[in-house]
């Protein structure tokens, strides 16, 4: 409690002014009120009624009329499990955040500064306090965490993450984004006895230590009085003895501030070096010529300053330099800008499954010994009547007649009937519980039938799809909350402390320093936490399926890197390596094992085998192509053969023919000489013949006609050179042939 509260340098004097202050919280704590109204319904809603039947579901409008009419005061909570299933479900899927430097070369994340990280976490148990803040969100909408450094027993600084309680904070009234990410100012006030208030701020008088200003339940300023923490939530006030407490707030504001980014020179200085400079130090050195050229810039940085009636201390920045006081956001109100959680959505649900519940009872209870109607005179005693009637153990004495007879005096009340539908009602009410706010029954782990587990996976995977909007916001506040711890740890906590470093190997200690990690910007990176028992059970369920293909290649180091993604137990896990290395450490100095060395000559020979039977199955297909390239060339030869003896027989056809046409014009020409004029006949004849030759030189034979001027034939030429002559008379007849060979 006391580190929250950590003094400023300087204390306030009485002259100090908080009238801004005072503007700023009037403006902001309207809107907070109207979300702590809701809120504090929805925590009654979430954690239901106390043992002495005070809070729970039920308004205390709603519990009197119960009391007054005779009926139960019943609830059965429905809302509190949805809620412990959501925040179940962040416990088994925790994420981490990684360091990865902005520079040129491997972006690989730094391993000191992520595990100084951790370390920083588990110093202080933040994944507790960081599901209790979740668990707020859930609730009401909004959850909070304080990152900081605490030197109440350690002087160099414990860290320290907090969850706070969200009734103790208040926001900038404009701030609507996710996680507050836009708001200038964000409030804390804590209620605290007058002691322990004293021992924080002991230069400051008690008259001033109590900002009444800022308590909502105060009737007047300056007025402290005995609180009970239940109120806050109820709004009942017991009183267990007094107790003087008084309020103190806390405020974190922007502030712009102007500071030079300047070229120095000093005396020690062999070459002129950039610094940043505040206004005040830049001063100093300009006024002794130590700047060189400067530039004068600004910067948002986040103060921080206590109130009471006065200012406590003078405001001075964060540890951070950022908000110290970071929001986990969930789903948002857009009409009045304000954020809240899943019980919201049940609450009338669960309202009117108890009411309707309430009312079943009370109508059974009614009707469960009926009544009768029953004449004056009936009974001998009417009040002995009264008290035996419902008793079986006693006899109720009648008047004579009073049974029989055409009229009997007693006849039974007539009973009421119970509503119809009634029953459906209520389940209708309770089934709806789940239904508004999207979680099923597959998420909640109570789904009572007979399914297979992919399809009651996918189902679990769409109801937290429902929920990703507070999954998001968690994510985004752990950006947030990593940035301020990036600088905690590079302005404080680098001073040499000896931080564990899990690597590929084994763990290891290793200094923290500033040069290790200081002046370098990362990126952050929130990643899957491989440690989380969600996660590591669905990376081995992946990895069980893909061993059967690997499983030739896996040795005993790849074994135990697929331990550690695992859900067996750590300690398992380090025992396995540990006795795999001492093994493989053993072996290596024995030296190869006898039957392992047989067995890998074994191998070494069966595929050197392999390979020489490869290599002749390459040298007869070789074989067997270069046969088939000679059949084939053999086959080409012969083809060419074939043709140039058809060409030769062709030829010599050709031959023949034209010396037989030759002969039967030699014959001709004789008959011509012999019979004289009959010389048209012989023209006839002869044109009918070299009508006959032209269309035998035209068919091939390789002779080609060659033909004058006036495009009658002189000549046929054969591609050897011979040449036959078509002789003509003197009138330009065909008269003969006349073979020529060259």
């Amino acid at each position: 409690m006391a580190g929250y509260f950590e003094r400023s340098p300087a204390q306030a004097s009485d002259t100090d002014d908080i009238a801004q202050f005072k503007r700023w919280y009037r403006a902001d704590i309207e809107k907070t009120n109207a979300w702590r109204k809701e809120a504090r319904e929805d925590y009654r809603f979430r954690d239901g009624a106390d043992s002495a039947g005070k809070g729970g579901q039920w308004s205390d409008e709603d519990r009197q009329i119960l009391k007054e009419q005779g009926r139960p005061v019943i609830e059965f909570n429905r809302i509190g499990v949805l809620v412990d299933a959501v925040v179940g479900a962040e416990s088994g899927n925790r994420r981490e955040v990684r360091y990865i430097p902005r520079e040129n070369g491997d972006a690989l994340a730094n391993e000191l500064l992520t595990s100084a990280a951790e370390w920083f976490r588990d110093q202080c148990d933040a994944e507790d306090e960081e599901s209790e803040a979740f668990k707020d969100t859930v609730t009401c909408g909004m959850g909070w965490t304080e990152t900081r450094l605490d030197r109440t027993d350690n002087p160099d600084g414990d860290p320290k993450i907090e969850r706070i309680d969200p009734f103790e904070m208040a926001w900038d009234c404009n701030a609507d984004k996710a996680n507050l990410t836009d708001s200038k100012r964000r409030w804390r006030v804590r209620k605290m006895p007058m002691e322990e208030a004293k021992k924080l701020f002991p230069d400051v008088p008690e008259e001033a230590l109590n900002a009444a200003w800022a308590d909502p339940d105060a009737e007047q300023d300056n007025n402290p009085r005995s609180i009970n923490p239940r109120e806050r939530y109820t709004r009942e006030i017991e009183d267990h003895g007094p107790q003087r407490q008084v309020v103190i707030a806390g405020c974190q504001y922007l502030e712009e501030e102007v500071y030079y980014k300047a070229l120095m020179l000093t005396p020690p200085m062999m070459q002129p070096q950039v610094v940043e400079l505040e206004e005040a130090k830049f001063k100093i050195a300009e006024k002794h010529g130590a700047i060189m050229q400067s530039v004068r810039l600004k910067r948002q940085t986040v103060m921080q300053c206590f109130l009471g009636s006065v200012m406590l201390g003078k405001a001075v920045p964060t540890q951070t330099k950022g908000f110290t006081w970071q929001c986990i956001t969930g789903l948002k109100d857009n009409d009045k800008g304000t954020f809240y959680g899943i019980v919201r959505r049940a609450k009338d649900p669960q309202r009117w499954a108890n009411k309707w519940l309430s009312q079943m009872l009370h109508i059974l209870n009614s009707q469960a010994k009926g009544g009768i109607m029953a004449e004056r005179g009936a009974f001998e005693n009417d009040k002995d009547a009264e008290e035996s009637w419902a008793r079986t153990d006693r006899i109720t004495f009648l008047e004579r007649g009073a049974l029989s007879g055409s009229s009997a005096k007693i006849q039974p009340k007539p009973m009421a009937q119970f509503p119809a539908g009634f029953d459906r009602l209520l389940a209708y009410a309770d089934e709806l519980i789940t239904k508004a706010t999207g979680i099923n029954m597959e998420l909640l782990g109570m789904r009572e039938v007979n399914q297979p587990g992919v399809l009651e996976a996918q189902r679990k995977q769409s109801g937290m799809g429902i929920l990703a909007s507070f999954f998001d916001s968690l994510r985004r506040y752990r950006k947030l909350q990593g940035r301020g711890m990036l600088r905690l740890i590079q302005d404080y906590l680098s001073d040499g402390r000896m931080v564990r470093i899990v690597g590929d190997e084994k763990a290891q200690y290793v200094a923290l320093t500033k040069e290790a990690v200081a002046d370098v910007d990362y990126d952050i990176i929130v990643d899957d936490a491989p440690t989380s028992p969600n996660e590591k059970e669905r990376t081995f369920q992946y990895l069980m399926q893909l061993l059967p293909m690997f499983k030739d290649a896996i040795g005993p180091a790849q074994g135990m890197l697929l331990a550690e993604y695992s859900p067996l137990p750590a300690s398992l896990v380090e025992k396995l390596k540990k006795s795999v290395e001492e093994g493989m450490a053993q072996q290596a100095q024995q030296g190869p094992d006898p039957a392992m060395q047989m067995q890998m000559q074994a191998e070494a020979m069966k595929i050197e085998a392999t390979k020489a039977k490869a290599e002749a199955d390459i040298a007869k297909s070789n074989n067997d192509v270069v046969i088939a390239q000679l059949a084939v060339q053999q086959e080409r030869e012969k083809a060419a053969g074939e043709v140039e003896k058809a060409k030769y027989a062709q030829e010599q056809r050709m031959n023949d023919a034209i010396e037989r046409e030759n002969e039967r014009n030699f014959k001709a020409r004789e008959a011509a000489n012999t019979n004289g004029g009959n010389s048209d006949q012989l023209a006839m004849a002869l044109a009918a013949i070299s009508q006959k030759l032209d269309q035998v030189a035209a068919r091939g034979g390789g002779k080609r006609v060659v033909r004058g001027a006036d495009g009658r034939t002189t000549h046929l030429e054969g591609e050897d050179g011979s040449r036959i002559n078509i002789v003509r008379g003197p009138d330009g007849r065909l008269a003969g042939f006349e073979p020529m060979v060259n």
